[in-house]
């Protein structure tokens, strides 16, 4: 069945992504979740003015936007379930981050948006891979790796790889992803930005 806009689910490592024909994959993971918003006024208006054919053709593609939006959230709640005890031990603390970076014993991997840390600014010296990007960034060569992101490739045997996001959510579904594709060493600090801010404002 033909569509006019086509949005379907691709599940690839861990991650799911929405795609809009002609465009490129977008990650849902990070909840920018597209969605097509149409006013009811201009919509009763479009019902009564167009023919019959193009009235099923749009309420199908309606139909299939609420699908992909049904099935993303019902997506995140499974990973949330099913990750929140295996990878309790994957946790860093506020304490364990400072140790390993006086000790520069650390590769912290921001997941945030760049728009965002040009807010906030960094923890350390953090590579910034956003969520969108960490499953491709890892399925890399070394040599393109380094060439994108200006530092080595961590490799699978790591254990000082630690993610981080805002609030430790991304970071969470981060590290599922490179769970995913063999990176089981790797840690994320599910405080985030904001505890960090506000334990080094509370210490001062």
């Amino acid at each position: 069945m033909a569509l006019q806009i086509q949005r379907f689910l691709v599940q690839n490592g861990g991650a799911v992504f929405s795609r809009v024909q002609g465009s490129k994959y977008l990650p849902v993971a990070s909840l920018y979740v597209t969605a097509t918003t149409v006013n009811p006024t201009m919509q009763s208006r479009c019902f009564q003015s167009q023919p019959v054919v193009f009235q099923r053709k749009l309420f199908r593609d309606q139909m299939a936007v609420c699908l992909v939006r049904q099935q993303t959230l019902h997506n995140i709640r499974c990973w949330s379930s099913s990750t929140s005890e295996s990878d309790s031990g994957k946790n860093v603390s506020y304490e364990e981050m400072t140790k390993l970076i006086d000790n520069k014993e650390i590769i912290i991997i921001d997941v945030r948006e760049p728009f965002e840390l040009a807010q906030t600014g960094l923890i350390g010296d953090s590579i910034n891979i956003p969520l969108g990007d960490l499953h491709s960034a890892f399925s890399l060569s070394r040599e393109d790796f380094r060439e994108r992101y200006k530092v080595s490739k961590p490799s699978s045997e790591d254990d000082n790889v630690v993610l981080h996001c805002l609030a430790g959510i991304r970071s969470q579904t981060g590290l599922n992803i490179l769970q995913g594709l063999g990176f089981d060493k790797f840690r994320h600090y599910p405080g985030g930005w904001e505890e960090w801010m506000e334990k080094k404002v509370s210490r001062r």
